[in-house]
C-alpha cells in the first residue's frame, strides 16, 4: 500500500510539472523562435566573416578569433535549443512511464 501511495504521489508531481509546462508552452515557443533567429544570425555572421577573411588575408588572425567566437555562440545556442526541446519530451515520457507503472501495480493487486 505504501509503494502504491508513493507511485500516486510521483504521478501527481509529474502531472503538475506537465501542466506547468503546458501553461508556459507559448513562452517556451517564443524563446525557441528567438533562439532560432539568433542562431541563424550567427551562422550568417560566420559566413560573412569567412568571406571577409578570404578578401583580407593580412588580418586572418582577427578573423580567426571572430570565427571562433561565432562557433562558440552557435554551439551554445544550439545546446539551449536542444535542452528546451528535450525537456518537453522528457516530461511527457516520464508521465507515460509513471502511468504504466501505476497500471501494473493496480493489476498486481
Amino acid at each position: 500500500m505504501h509503494i502504491r501511495n508513493q507511485a500516486a504521489e510521483c504521478y501527481r508531481n509529474i502531472d503538475f510539472d506537465i501542466r506547468k509546462w503546458m501553461k508556459q508552452k507559448n513562452n517556451v515557443q517564443k524563446k525557441l523562435d528567438k533562439l532560432q533567429r539568433e542562431l541563424d544570425g550567427r551562422k550568417d555572421d560566420q559566413k560573412d566573416i569567412l568571406l571577409e577573411r578570404m578578401r583580407d588575408r593580412d588580418h586572418t588572425e582577427i578573423y580567426d578569433e571572430m570565427l571562433e567566437s561565432c562557433e562558440k555562440d552557435i554551439e551554445r545556442i544550439s545546446q539551449q535549443i536542444n535542452d528546451i526541446r528535450n525537456y518537453h519530451e522528457t516530461i511527457k515520457k516520464r508521465k507515460e512511464e509513471m502511468k504504466q507503472r501505476r497500471k501494473s501495480q493496480d493489476a498486481d493487486r
